[in-house]
């Protein structure tokens, strides 16, 4: 189970430490994973819905948390792996140009996968319906 420990703290203090528990759960957690947050008001689950990123180091500023009710479906979108080589690209120098990137899926919290994995090795010939 990922866990954060959330508290308050002053605005002027860099919050490092925070900073770097925030990174190994969200490497980890991704978008779908059920993430607890351990509050002052007691556990509570969530998902990691935004993270706004410093443009030029690429750590995270911000993040947003999604507090679900329990019992519920979630509605998100989760992100296409690809996985395997296409022998139209690899044997017949076609391209595999990849339009959508991800999907919007409804499952209860816990039945959420991490991505989607999407299995190229099927499209054999040019217009392969895969």
């Amino acid at each position: 189970m990922l866990t954060l420990k959330v508290e308050k703290r002053d605005v002027h203090i860099r919050p490092e430490a925070i900073k770097i528990d925030f990174l190994k759960v969200w490497k980890e957690a991704g978008a779908s994973s059920i993430v607890t947050l351990e509050t002052p008001e007691g556990i509570k689950e969530s998902l990691i819905q935004d993270v706004d990123l410093d443009p030029i180091t690429g750590t995270p500023r911000h993040a947003d948390f999604y507090i679900f009710e329990k019992g519920h479906k979630l509605e998100v979108e989760l992100p296409l792996e690809f996985v395997g080589i296409s022998p139209a690209v690899k044997d017949l120098g076609g391209m595999l140009v990849k339009v959508l990137h991800e999907l919007k899926i409804e499952a209860m919290p816990k039945d959420l996968p991490h991505n989607i994995k999407v299995d190229v090795s099927v499209l054999i010939n040019f217009g392969d319906p895969g």
